[in-house]
């Protein structure tokens, strides 16, 4: 039974966290994907200038 009540509290704080304002889902959006792939486009064209300098 101690393991079920686990299970209730931890479905219960995942469905909290969908509960969070839109501003925090977007600043994560923008912190970790939108950086990583702006990362990924300036990398890519770095050889591409190199070939044509």
């Amino acid at each position: 039974m101690e393991c079920f009540r686990n299970l209730a509290v931890s479905a219960e704080a995942a469905a909290g966290l969908w509960e969070l304002p839109d501003t925090f889902f977007f600043s994560f959006l923008f912190f970790f994907f939108l950086r990583y792939f702006l990362f990924l486009l300036v990398f890519s064209f770095v050889p591409l200038n190199i070939c044509i300098l």
